[in-house]
């Protein structure tokens, strides 16, 4: 487990503390990590959005356990509107925000490298799928509400304009029909979006740090508070209630990249077992003792919710699909190596 933290997860979360140090010591300002924030908003985020919907198997997703979620997501949103709004009598727009930071969670700056780095490129599908959603309907959903409330005399069709105008949103569609039609594009275009999404996450997580050095105190704590409570607690609680209780979702587990797989295997004694005659994968033992049980639930809400980023602990993470690695030019993933899936106990 600690060695999942410290090869991980520290590493990633370092830019923060970086961030936080050099803004801390006024060699990087706040209008600094804004024109950071920019560029990440309008170059990296919808490169790396763009490049990985349009290798992403979209026929092996599993829908009813994306609808699901979704469904969740929209549940807890409306209630951290509701507590800013009623509780805490927040204005529409901000209860607006607040309700899309009770729901939201950042997979793609946050969980996606660090699953990447856990388990190989095969870990990206469940992320994409959960992903797709937030961008068009939770993100795209608020940016909707918040333009019809700030322009109550505007037009219908405004809202619609600046729907339009969103780099991340026209990623996310020109990806999905890209990716959906299995448009073959132009080996450059691969290039460019490894090479400008590769900056997203690192960008965005250092100027993270320097705002966050720039904040002052706030003796506001309860609203906080009662988000974060929401958002730690009931969300994950409300997944597994109806994801594994009352729907039975079963998962998969992910078929990593060939290193990926070979470095769970090292770091958890599995042994991977025979290859099953035409099945293209293999079983690893099922003999997991209780420890990794429970690390293994962590990882479960860290893969799929994105919530508490801390538990990155498991020896495999769930998927909301099965990956054969199709379509994909990297030249690890393009070797389509047999899988290694573990069996749950």
């Amino acid at each position: 487990m600690t060695d999942i933290l410290f090869s991980a997860v520290l590493p990633i979360f370092a830019l923060v503390a970086i961030g936080f140090g050099l803004g801390r010591a006024g060699i990087f300002s706040q209008e600094m990590a804004a024109a950071v924030n920019r560029f990440v908003f309008l170059i990296s985020i919808p490169a790396l959005i763009f490049g990985l919907l349009i290798r992403s198997p979209f026929d092996q997703f599993n829908w009813l356990a994306l609808a699901i979620f979704a469904a969740i997501e929209i549940v807890m949103y409306a209630a951290g509107f509701l507590v800013a709004r009623i509780f805490f009598k927040r204005d529409a727009r901000e209860a607006l925000l607040i309700g899309l930071a009770t729901a939201f969670a950042n997979h793609l700056l946050f969980v996606l490298p660090i699953a990447l780095t856990l388990f190989g490129e095969g870990a990206a599908t469940p992320i994409i799928a959960i992903a797709t959603v937030d961008a068009l309907f939770i993100y795209g959903g608020t940016l909707l509400l918040m333009d019809a409330l700030s322009e109550k005399g505007a037009s219908a069709a405004a809202p619609l304009r600046a729907f339009a105008k969103n780099p991340q949103i026209l990623a996310t569609l020109g990806g999905l029909i890209v990716g959906i039609a299995g448009v073959n594009l132009p080996d450059g275009i691969h290039v460019f979006t490894k090479f400008a999404g590769g900056t997203a996450s690192p960008c965005s997580l250092f100027a993270l740090g320097v705002v966050l050095s720039q904040q002052e105190n706030n003796d506001e704590i309860l609203l906080p508070l009662a988000i974060s409570g929401l958002k730690l607690i009931v969300y994950p609680l409300l997944c597994w209630a109806l994801l594994f209780n009352v729907f039975a979702i079963e998962l998969a587990w992910s078929k990593p990249a060939h290193d990926g797989r070979r470095r769970a295997q090292q770091r958890h004694g599995l042994r991977a077992g025979p290859e099953l005659p035409g099945a293209g994968e293999c079983h690893c033992q099922d003999h997991i003792d209780h420890h990794d049980r429970l690390t293994t639930h962590g990882d479960l809400f860290l893969r799929f919710l994105g919530q508490a980023i801390s538990s990155t602990a498991g020896p495999a993470p769930p998927v909301l699909s099965r990956r054969r690695n199709r379509g994909i030019p990297h030249p690890i993933a393009a070797a389509d190596r047999p899988g290694c899936r573990v069996v749950p106990p």
